[in-house]
């Protein structure tokens, strides 16, 4: 399979760098404990099952026994204990958030790890995912510097591909994981991801059918309706559930007139979001309710809306004493 990254990854070491690319190709390399459904429910990942005690304090996972790291080491609880207890608390800022709400983190044998929290913290589990906690071999990076620890530039996850080959500015090769622990998988031999820096030759590759996937914003809004429109593609809006992204402006509330809550009210009056939808993001947006994306769990859309409305903006502005000019 041909997959599309844009941009070139920096590194396919996503301990150190979560952007869409670097995700995009060492996601098929590194695994978290947990992968989870559209609907944000927990499922097996190098763990296969986990207990949570009635208190919501003590988090125990039960990992699988038969993941090996892509050098052929295998993987156990103590690299789950050094991933979320050490490394990640020092390189990274999102699973730090998480991980120090643990009063103790420990192996209680090579294939169980217990979680104690100090105090109950719902989110917990969906910390669990490959971006935020993605398993680090311990028997590589424990007692090193981890930003510039030499494995950095050869990943070795326990994933279902593993780096074959790294043409930098041309392409990436993985190469299916033959000691993979998951039955039956991988179902692919290989995945090779293109570097295609131009927009258009990323769109005539997937029109011709040179790559058979891309993703976030490989192609120009522009394009896609077009491309959607071919037999041999499908157009997929599932798989972003975790991303859910906000285009929002944001405004410096500490300098007027941006200070005054009737300006910016006035603002969200005077905005047409279903141009922005249909016409900035070619109907691929929906208009947001607020800065949580609809996607996100527990999000409710009883909320203030503000319409269309300019006279109701213009008023709002009298109020405060504005009046129209040249600015």
């Amino acid at each position: 399979m041909n997959i599309i990254a844009f941009p070139e990854p920096p590194t396919l070491f996503i301990g150190l760098d979560q952007n869409g690319s670097t995700q995009t190709v060492a996601g098929k390399i590194y695994e978290s404990l947990l992968t989870f459904d559209f609907d944000f429910n927990p499922q097996p990942g190098l763990a296969e099952s986990w207990e949570i005690s009635d208190d919501g304090l003590i988090y125990t996972f039960n990992l699988v026994e038969n993941a090996t790291w892509h050098d052929g080491k295998p993987f156990t609880a103590r690299d789950v204990v050094f991933t979320c207890g050490d490394f990640l608390m020092e390189v990274h800022p999102r699973a730090r958030a998480i991980f120090e709400n643990c009063e103790s983190i420990k192996a209680l044998d090579d294939h169980r790890v217990q979680f104690t929290l100090k105090q109950p913290f719902g989110p917990f589990l969906m910390g669990f995912e490959m971006s935020t906690a993605p398993m680090i071999p311990a028997h590589l990076y424990e007692g090193t510097d981890y930003r510039t620890n030499p494995n950095n530039e050869s990943p070795i996850g326990t994933g279902p591909f593993k780096l074959a080959e790294w043409r930098r500015g041309q392409y990436i090769r993985l190469e299916r994981n033959p000691d993979y622990h998951g039955v039956g998988q991988p179902h692919l031999d290989e995945l090779i991801f293109p570097i295609l820096p131009d927009a258009g030759a990323r769109a005539v590759a997937l029109e011709q059918g040179q790559v058979q996937q891309s993703q976030f914003f490989d192609i120009e809004l522009f394009d896609v309706p077009r491309l959607s429109q071919m037999s041999h593609l499908d157009l997929i809006s599932r798989g972003y559930e975790f991303y859910a992204p906000v285009a929002r402006i944001e405004f410096n509330t500490r300098v007027a007139p941006f200070n005054d809550v009737r300006f910016r009210k006035a603002i969200n009056h005077a905005l047409d979001r279903s141009l922005f939808s249909d016409a900035i993001f070619f109907g691929l947006g929906k208009p947001a309710t607020g800065p949580i994306s609809n996607r996100t769990r527990y999000y409710t859309d009883d909320v203030t809306v503000y319409d269309l409305n300019l006279d109701r903006a213009r008023a709002l502005l009298d109020e405060m004493g504005l009046t129209p000019d040249d600015d």
